[in-house]
């Protein structure tokens, strides 16, 4: 059996063994909820990573790394996990190009390592002990962690902890135990490992793991049920993964910014020229932009350049209250500003 190590400060442990190092990065909160942060691979090829619990393995773009491929990851200058075996294959979450999503950082990583996502400070931490309500977890049958959840008083079941999702998802006979709990309040269409989704939004309900609430989480009713980014970016959360628990401290985030909510446009990780919702009374929607639209442009920076997480990164800085987007329909261009919802 190939042996991983885990290398920090310098020095290299084999899995279990961790070493309670301080180490911070950076992270960009994309669409307010998705923890990205950038990596080393093999000692020279940067990558953008999502943090996501509910990968089961470390998945890396092909193309990045070769096929099958044994890596070694750097998290940090000093958090690096050597000689790891990834899936490497290409999806909305694993392209090869600069600006979009290059893989995700998966549990057979993150099982081995205490991690903390702080929301609010956009920072991810390794190695601090956890501080905070302690939320015990077992795995499901692919080895992901789960915990009993109760959404609007009505307990659930054991649902998957996925900081790669967006909402509290739930299905459709999950929503009809809900009753009139589950109160339909908009759409959006998800992009998971699969085919796309169009998916109806709840108004804010209180989720609770265990004893540990948090008060307004929109649920998503989609085909498979995961406690996502909507409930953990309400706390501090440090998965301590040799510890069998997730450390929730509560941590008031403010209010969640991502480009549908601020300028009522979705645009695909796949390819951000494309827009895959316009959400009506939004100013894209009173702008009458069409998903038949290309977007060529924001504030005069070409989509190819920006990417994805480029994109998202404009579109969702509290900072840039008003953009110029232009965009190309059939036949012919057209240039618009948009000002956010939250711009007053």
């Amino acid at each position: 059996m190939r042996s991983v190590a885990i290398l920090m400060s310098g020095i290299a442990l084999t899995v279990p063994t961790l070493v309670a190092a301080s180490n911070t990065a950076a992270l960009q909160l994309v669409r307010g909820v998705h923890p990205v942060m950038a990596v080393t691979l093999d000692g020279h090829t940067p990558a953008r990573m999502l943090i996501d619990t509910g990968a089961g393995r470390t998945v890396i773009a092909a193309g990045l790394v070769p096929r099958g491929a044994v890596v070694d990851i750097c998290l940090t200058d000093t958090v690096c996990v050597k000689n790891l075996p990834v899936d490497t294959y290409a999806s909305t979450y694993s392209k090869p190009q600069p600006g979009y999503y290059n893989g995700l950082i998966g549990w057979d990583i993150l099982s081995k390592l205490v991690t903390t996502i702080d929301y609010r400070s956009a920072q991810v931490h390794f190695g601090t002990p956890g501080t905070g309500s302690r939320l015990a977890y077992s795995l499901d049958q692919w080895g992901r962690p789960q915990a009993p959840i109760t959404i609007a008083g009505k307990p659930l079941g054991d649902m998957l902890l996925d900081t790669g999702g967006s909402y509290v998802r739930v299905t459709d006979a999950q929503s009809q135990q809900l009753g009139d709990r589950f109160i339909a309040h908009g759409q959006e269409v998800s992009l998971t490992m699969g085919a796309p989704e169009m998916t109806t939004l709840s108004a804010p309900v209180p989720v609770c793991s265990a004893l540990v609430c948090a008060a307004d989480v929109v649920l998503q009713r989609a085909r498979w049920p995961a406690v996502g980014g909507a409930y953990f970016r309400n706390f501090k959360v440090t998965l301590d993964g040799p510890g069998g628990a997730f450390y929730l401290l509560p941590d008031a985030p403010g209010a969640m910014r991502n480009a549908l909510l601020r300028f009522g446009l979705q645009l695909s990780p796949d390819d951000a020229s494309q827009i895959l919702l316009v959400a009506s009374a939004s100013p894209a929607g009173r702008a009458a932009v069409q998903t038949t639209e290309r977007l060529l442009s924001i504030n005069g920076k070409a989509l190819e350049g920006l990417g994805y997480l480029g994109a998202m990164a404009l579109l969702e800085d509290a900072g840039t209250p008003v953009v110029e987007l232009q965009l190309q329909g059939v036949g012919s261009a057209r240039t618009l500003v948009l000002r956010s919802v939250d711009s007053d």
